[in-house]
């Protein structure tokens, strides 16, 4: 529990400097859940979230080398 944290508040530092509003409210989610709370739904959330925002990523980067 202590590690996925962890995890979530460094996730949610670099989601907050690229403005990804979801990442961002998932990461928070994890962080301020007790550890009764942090169900494997919500750990899922948080890795559709990171693997989406960095499909979101990857769109851009290739857009921006190849306008």
């Amino acid at each position: 529990t202590k590690n996925i944290k962890s995890l979530a508040h460094k996730v949610r530092g670099g989601a907050q400097l690229i403005g990804a509003k979801d990442l961002i409210d998932v990461c928070s989610k994890v962080e301020s859940s007790s550890g009764n709370e942090l169900s494997k739904s919500l750990i899922d959330k948080l890795l559709y979230s990171i693997n989406l925002s960095n499909s979101e990523i990857s769109a851009f980067m290739s857009a921006k080398k190849h306008p």
